[in-house]
């Protein structure tokens, strides 16, 4: 609902200056922090904060994944022994599917789960691993997490704005609420990447000492 309200239009200059007074309060707050506590406090402490955030969202996928599976067998037993078919079953199960892998795309990238290519990674130093984990992080994901946010943004309003459901009587209401997974897993994995960067960084400083 929040991130429907504050969602950005691809207008200018509106949405130039709504992103500017975001950018501008978000630096304020960062500096006075780093001001007031030191950056290295605030840096591991939201190292410590994203982490526990996106580990908490992968644990939701959980039991995702377990009820999925055990609608999924419902499903297919109704469907051809008693000939029952519901839609509001299957849109459960894409629902879940959906909420199952981008709740816990963060995660995976969070303890290096995700699929990457490891063939000369797995062959570097720690040294050089952090390197290649620094980069991807900035050079990579950074400018994925903003295109997803920014392209999502008025999408994922537009569906709140009229409440979207199901196109089927039958279906799910809550297409809006569906479609708001996108930027949560932007977030979740922008979170991922700044603790994975803060990794990366603290691996080199130690390597160097």
């Amino acid at each position: 609902y929040v991130f429907a309200k504050l969602s950005l239009t691809i207008e200018p200059p509106a949405s130039a200056l709504r992103l500017a007074a975001y950018g501008a309060l978000g630096g304020a707050l960062v500096g006075g922090a780093f001001l007031a506590f030191g950056p290295n406090v605030v840096i591991a402490r939201m190292q410590e904060t994203f982490e526990a955030l996106v580990a908490a969202a992968g644990r939701c996928a959980i039991p995702i994944v377990g009820i999925m599976a055990l609608l999924q067998f419902a499903a297919v037993i109704l469907r051809y022994v008693f000939g029952l078919n519901s839609i509001f079953v299957q849109e459960g199960l894409t629902y879940m599917h959906a909420a199952s892998f981008m709740l816990a795309s963060g995660y995976a990238l969070l303890t290096g789960d995700h699929v990457r290519v490891d063939v000369l990674r797995r062959k570097m130093s720690e040294r050089g691993g952090a390197v290649v984990d620094l980069g991807g992080a900035y050079l990579l994901l950074a400018p994925f997490v903003f295109v997803l946010l920014w392209a999502s943004a008025p999408y994922v309003a537009a569906s709140w704005a009229v409440k979207e459901g199901s196109t089927e009587q039958s279906g799910i209401q809550a297409v809006y609420i569906l479609k708001s997974l996108i930027p949560a897993t932007a977030i979740l994995l922008a979170m991922a990447g700044i603790a994975t960067a803060v990794r990366a960084v603290n691996a080199l400083n130690k390597s160097a000492a």
